[in-house]
């Protein structure tokens, strides 16, 4: 998670360098939290990803895609899986409010489908700028050397768009495995 927050810290200093018509991004936290002090965030709330299960049996059979995904949405709504979205998305606002002073915005986090910059920026009118989480897939795979032990994959799209403009001003993928 630290990793995650450092990373998307450094897509939010480029952004904020893009915005202000800089070339460089700002050089320390410092200038950094200047140049991005007082802006508005909105987050989103994306459902979660599509979610897939892999066993022993259909590794090794090639039964890909339909019986591997519908194994996964047995295991998310049979076992109350959380979507991480949310979690990530708070934990990164909160993030650069400690340390660019940006505020949330007095909306509710924005449920969508859209993916075009224009479209969410369209829906966040009153904010400055958008946290897009969307989480991507997940899967559940077997340690191939040890039977019963089980790894979790997740893909997760993180984008900050810019409200007045419509545009994606920076966009990262993060894949964590536990």
């Amino acid at each position: 998670m630290r990793f995650l927050m450092r990373a998307m810290l450094l897509v939010l200093a480029f952004s904020v360098a893009a915005t202000q018509g800089a070339t460089p991004p700002p050089e320390s936290a410092a200038e950094l939290a200047k140049t991005s002090q007082g802006m508005s965030v909105v987050l989103t709330a994306r459902p979660i990803g599509r979610f897939m299960a892999w066993t022993r049996v259909n590794i090794s059979l090639g039964m890909l895609g339909g019986g591997a995904a519908a194994e996964g949405n047995h295991i998310v709504t049979g076992n109350d899986v959380e979507n991480q979205a949310p979690r990530i998305a708070r934990a990164l606002l909160e993030s650069a409010q400690k340390h660019l002073g940006v505020v949330a915005a007095s909306m509710t986090p924005l449920s969508l489908s859209a993916t075009d910059g224009a479209a969410v920026a369209h829906a966040a009118q009153g904010a400055d700028l958008v946290f897009d989480i969307q989480p991507l897939r997940e899967s559940l795979e077997p340690f191939m050397a040890k039977a019963g032990e089980y790894f979790v994959t997740s893909d997760v799209r993180f984008r900050i768009v810019e409200v007045a403009s419509g545009r994606v001003l920076a966009e990262e993928t993060c894949v964590r495995t536990t």
